[in-house]
């Protein structure tokens, strides 16, 4: 500077010391006088000379940014005023909270390219495909929520960030989702994704529930479980396909019901490996005089003994109606177990 007047000093703490901007007059004045600066800055241009001469002061600089605002903000120097314009903008572009994080309460799954339910997957999966900055997103979220509730034990509820990694939104599109259809659903069987393209294909906007659930039971392989409507097919359609297939055993479900529960058919999928199912509908008194069933619905285990092809223990749940049947296949899982072990190293 010319002159001399002391400088006047813009420090930025995050630079290693600062960085200095000197101001002062033409002439050896005395220097700069900062209110004098501010008054003649906002004032209606009526009194007094421009300390600065030609500097001019620039609100609406290129790209939306002012000369007012790089001098006060953080863009370009590290740190901004704390009132400055940018540091409001950067508030503002804070990353939204995540709708469906690890460990949530409701149960909901992070799920992604990287863990993504596959082939040997026990559950049959229904996904929701979201970013969390969306507000069709955030809105449907207590309806998923309940959702996941709702079936729980029968269906796996799990949520894929499109926007988490370039490899998760790669992974979006290859399913034919686009940002701008976000909320997606889709439901995993068999490691194989189904898209729900509902409301005729206007994506974007989050389905009913209802049509989800609909959706998702259509998808479920009631396949897995066998009509056993006599107790002459029991032994070809049970004990002969679970010798062929090489199962611990086999699971007969006799009930009162028409159809095949989506419940009991989740559970025909989740012990896939383990047991062939089947199920005796409607009372059919005849299954109902061979096993001497009193109340519905009764589920019996075949396990087939030890060196014998004829002869079984039977593993019985009677009055299950309101039992976790699950449990129940599990404990005899657990049980029999090491017999299907030691069968598959022979």
């Amino acid at each position: 500077h010319r002159g001399g007047g002391g400088g006047f000093n813009f420090g930025n703490a995050g630079r290693g010391g600062g960085e200095k901007f000197h101001f002062s007059g033409n002439g050896g004045g005395a220097g700069f006088d900062p209110r004098m600066m501010f008054d003649q800055m906002f004032s209606d241009g009526s009194g007094g000379g421009n300390p600065f001469g030609n500097f001019n002061v620039n609100f609406n600089g290129p790209g939306g940014g002012g000369g007012f605002e790089q001098m006060f903000s953080g863009g370009g120097f590290g740190g901004g005023h704390p009132r400055g314009g940018s540091g409001t903008r950067r508030q503002q572009q804070q990353q939204a909270p995540e709708l469906f994080p690890k460990n949530d309460p409701s149960g909901i799954a992070p799920l992604g390219k990287a863990k993504f339910p596959d082939s040997k997957s026990k559950f049959i999966w229904v996904v929701t495909f979201y970013e969390n900055s969306s507000k069709a997103c955030a809105s449907m979220k207590p309806s998923l929520e309940s959702f996941a509730s709702k079936v729980k034990g029968t269906l796996k509820v799990g949520a894929v960030n499109c926007k988490r990694s370039d490899a998760d939104m790669k992974f979006c599109r290859q399913h034919g989702l686009e940002m701008q259809d976000l909320p997606g659903f889709g439901v995993v069987v068999n490691g194989e994704l189904s898209i729900f393209d509902h409301d005729n294909g206007n994506r974007g906007k989050a389905p009913s529930m209802k049509a989800l659930h609909e959706f998702a039971v259509e998808k479920i392989p009631f396949h897995l479980v066998q009509m056993i409507n006599h107790p002459s097919v029991i032994d070809e359609k049970l004990h002969k396909s679970a010798e062929q297939q090489m199962k611990l055993g086999s699971i007969l479900l006799l009930t009162d019901k028409f159809e095949t529960s989506p419940k009991f058919g989740s559970l025909a999928y989740h012990y896939r490996e383990n047991f062939v199912f089947g199920e005796s509908r409607a009372k059919t008194l005849t299954m109902a005089q061979h096993f001497g069933v009193k109340k519905y619905p009764t589920l019996i285990a075949f396990i087939p003994r030890k060196g014998s092809k004829k002869q079984f223990d039977m593993v019985r749940l009677e009055d299950a109606k309101g039992k976790d049947i699950g449990k129940w296949i599990e404990s005899v899982l657990s049980k029999y177990g090491s017999f299907q072990r030691r069968r598959s190293r022979s």
